[in-house]
């Protein structure tokens, strides 16, 4: 992989994901990027969801159901169809199958991912994004 950023991981290199990162709480934010970032890829944080929706060139994204000006939902849509490729897990605190239903119909969502979350569901749940992506990518390269 010469010329690529990677990360090593147990015993194993792996490409460097980017990641965006998105929820109106601060905290939140800030956490999720050290967890990102500790595992070896890049995040790209913000706590507006309208600025989000301007990003290109990332792989997975990572959003907040409830959010001022843009609901995770809505943001995953456009996401959809401004990086279609890219993988999509939605955080949210409403344990309510009808937010779950929207966000897989609307957003097609990858992984819906409960608040309060774990260190080990987030990290679990970014790997597999992450390699949901690259085994996407490499079924396309092959297509």
């Amino acid at each position: 992989m010469s010329g690529s950023p990677a990360s090593q991981q147990k015993g194993r290199l792996r490409p460097m994901a980017k990641i965006l990162v998105v929820d109106d709480d601060r905290l939140l934010v800030q956490a999720l990027t050290k967890i990102i970032e500790a595992d070896g890829h890049q995040a790209i944080a913000h706590l507006d969801p309208l600025n989000a929706a301007e990003e290109r060139d990332f792989s997975v994204v990572v959003t907040d159901f409830m959010m001022p000006g843009l609901s995770g939902t809505e943001l995953l849509s456009i996401i959809k169809q401004t990086n279609p490729h890219a993988v999509r897990v939605m955080l949210t605190a409403a344990n309510d199958f009808s937010v779950a239903m929207e966000a897989v119909n609307r957003g097609e969502v990858f992984r819906l991912l409960a608040k309060p979350w774990t260190l080990a569901d987030v990290t679990q749940c970014i790997r597999q994004a992450v390699s949901h992506h690259e085994l996407l990518a490499e079924n396309r390269r092959l297509s």
